[in-house]
């Protein structure tokens, strides 16, 4: 996610930073993106080497995942267990 994010934002300013994403490609499938990857579906390609590729939806669950686990645990340290005031 930092290549994609800094190739279209950080370009100009990261000229020591040397990306691992290759290239990327909008895949058009023959199947509607309700089947699994398992199946030709339409999808965005990000290419890591000559023939190696993740699927950019995966990616960004990952990406989601780590975020949430992240403040989850960020807020569990910070605040503490939660109690109920007295009314």
């Amino acid at each position: 996610m930092q290549d994609i994010a800094n190739g279209s934002k950080h370009r100009v300013f990261l000229k020591s930073y040397k990306p691992i994403v290759k290239d990327t490609e909008k895949h058009q499938g023959a199947f509607s993106s309700g089947f699994s990857g398992g199946f030709d579906v339409s999808s965005l390609r990000i290419y890591l080497g000559e023939s190696s590729f993740v699927y950019f939806d995966e990616e960004l669950e990952k990406v989601e995942a780590y975020i949430t686990a992240l403040f989850s645990n960020s807020l569990k340290q910070t605040n503490g267990p939660q109690q109920n005031p007295d009314p």
